[in-house]
């Protein structure tokens, strides 16, 4: 099984340099969380080897899926800490961007799921019990954060951060969605782009914060925007994990 520090289509160089110029600044940006499901209860499991190989292919996926000025700030476990800053195109440009950015993550991670479904571990019963309790989810904030080193490494520190990840613990009834603050589609004029719809969450410290949720079903997302039989990323000859 590759390793995504090892074999890594994100370019990590680029970004990290990216990242370590801001140190010190205070920037206005997109913060975007990608959170595996089901993660605490598979790593729980008395099957941890076959778990742990299903989130680690799984983040790694994910992981190479970003493209700049997308960058990974952090791996905090089953999720993925993603932001970009502001940098002179317009709100709606942005908007899009991130929007794009997120339908990218959507579609590797349903071609991910059907590599692993047609894995070497294809046939073990309790793999595939382990794999359909996985999903995915996003939270994404439009906010403000100062860049800071702490030691060896780059953080994303403030109050629109620290919302962001508060999100993750919402009274959401699936766990296949998108959930936007109004802060972030307020930068879409018409707020027509992300198809949401109006939620209400209490979150400890910040109070009443209103979102926008969609949820979704992998297998409808990419048929919407590839059809059918669009395959170029699934591996059904078997992959080997």
């Amino acid at each position: 099984m590759s390793f995504f520090w090892k074999q890594s289509e994100y370019n990590y160089k680029a970004a990290d340099k990216r990242q370590r110029a801001m140190i010190g600044q205070t920037r206005q940006g997109v913060l975007l969380l990608a959170d595996i499901s089901g993660y605490t209860s598979l790593l729980a499991s008395t099957e941890l080897e076959k778990a742990s190989k299903i989130i680690q292919y799984l983040i790694e996926r994910i992981y190479n899926a970003t493209s700049l000025p997308f960058m990974v700030n952090e791996i905090e476990g089953d999720a993925l800490y993603i932001f970009t800053v502001h940098e002179g195109q317009g709100k709606e440009a942005l908007f899009i961007q991130s929007l794009k950015q997120l339908e990218a993550y959507a579609d590797v991670f349903y071609h991910a799921m059907e590599e692993l479904s047609w894995s070497n571990l294809k046939d073990d019963a309790m793999f595939r019990k382990l794999l359909s309790e996985v999903s995915l989810k996003f939270v994404v904030h439009y906010g403000t954060f100062k860049i800071v080193q702490t030691g060896s490494f780059v953080k994303l520190v403030g109050a629109d951060g620290i919302l962001a990840h508060r999100l993750l613990k919402n009274s959401v009834d699936s766990d296949s969605y998108f959930l936007f603050t109004r802060a972030f589609l307020d930068l879409d004029e018409d707020m027509a782009h992300a198809k949401a719809m109006t939620h209400v969450e209490e979150i400890q410290y910040f109070g009443t914060v209103d979102v926008g949720v969609r949820t979704f079903d992998y297998d409808e997302e990419h048929e919407r925007r590839h059809g059918q039989e669009h395959d170029h990323l699934t591996r059904r000859q078997g992959i080997i994990i």
